[in-house]
């Protein structure tokens, strides 16, 4: 049976909590979300950074150690990171994007 979530990754303050009352454990967990927005550098505010980075790399990170935390993998299991094909070949204006998807 296929259980699919849909999370709001922009609040890092209450993806812990989301897990609080999981009482299924999974046999993996497919991390695939994220945002984009192009802008050059010399137009970037270390806002637009921050969001990617917290929404591309560390509310994925904050997931997968809050199913860690609380024991809800079943041994095996696995962890799929979707990253971009951007990590190795940046488009014009997507620094932030291509640094916060690396991180993964």
């Amino acid at each position: 049976m296929e259980t699919t979530f849909q999370i709001d990754l922009s609040n890092l303050d209450d993806l812990e909590s989301i897990f609080a009352d999981f009482d299924i454990h999974l046999d993996g967990v497919v991390c695939a979300g994220g945002i984009l927005e192009t802008k050059l550098i010399r137009f970037s505010k270390l806002e637009i950074f921050n969001s990617m980075l917290r929404t591309n790399f560390l509310a994925n990170t904050i997931i997968i150690s809050s199913l860690l935390k609380k024991k809800l993998f079943k041994n095996p299991s696995s962890v799929v990171f979707i990253t971009s094909i951007s990590v190795d070949h940046a488009d014009l204006g997507n620094a932030a994007y291509s640094a916060s998807k690396g991180a993964l």
